[in-house]
């Protein structure tokens, strides 16, 4: 994998195939932030996701294979402080579809991953952002139709990452199982993993003319 030309920060937390160097997508649709959220952020939105996720068993299956070793929930109601992180995180996505009311927490174990998929246009619009919380992890997006075509991303603790248009829509994204959990050739090393996904509110289907 070569390095993309972005800034410095950016660069150092991505990874292009040579095929995506040729593609013509552009990495501007792609943002990674690392240090979005405080270390006392985190302790206080885990603080309020666990009164939750410690009555929920890890799951092995998930409903449309995509998630392995997992539990989640959905909520809008939160602390003002996990509520003000919650909104800046909408407001740097900066979401074309209204952002939808319920946010995402979901949480994987050590040995747990994401498998390769897009969010379906039924319940998400044209944008996806997320907050890694507790791990480091590896994110790869894959174009649907183009498989060399491809992009690594290491998401920091504490990182918001926003897929937006075609990495969105054309191109899958999974985190990394332990076994191969690896940036530039070297280990990132797994821990359990919660994030704080926002989405936007799917596209109203357009009316055919009377």
């Amino acid at each position: 994998m070569a390095s993309a030309p972005f800034s410095r920060r950016f660069r150092d937390l991505i990874r292009v195939s040579k095929a995506f160097e040729s593609s013509g997508f552009e990495l501007s649709k792609l943002t990674l932030i690392p240090n979005f959220v405080t270390s006392h952020q985190e302790q206080q939105l885990m603080e309020e996701a666990d009164k939750r996720l410690k009555r929920l068993k890890y799951e092995r299956d998930h409903w449309d294979d995509a998630i392995v070793a997992y539990r989640e929930f959905e909520s809008d109601k939160w602390s003002q402080q996990s509520a003000e992180v919650i909104e800046s995180v909408k407001q740097t996505a900066q979401f074309e579809n209204p952002p939808r009311r319920l946010v995402h927490v979901l949480d994987i174990e050590a040995a747990g991953y994401i498998k390769p998929h897009i969010d379906s246009d039924r319940y998400c619009g044209d944008k996806v952002a997320g907050v890694s919380l507790l791990s480091d992890c590896v994110m790869r997006l894959v174009h649907e139709s183009d498989k060399e075509v491809s992009v690594s991303l290491l998401l920091p603790r504490l990182s918001l990452y926003v897929l937006s248009h075609e990495f969105r829509y054309h191109f899958t994204h999974e985190i990394l199982g332990h076994d191969q959990s690896l940036f530039d050739g070297q280990s990132v090393p797994r821990e359990r993993r919660v994030s704080i996904i926002c989405r936007s509110e799917p596209a109203k289907p357009t009316q055919p003319p009377l």
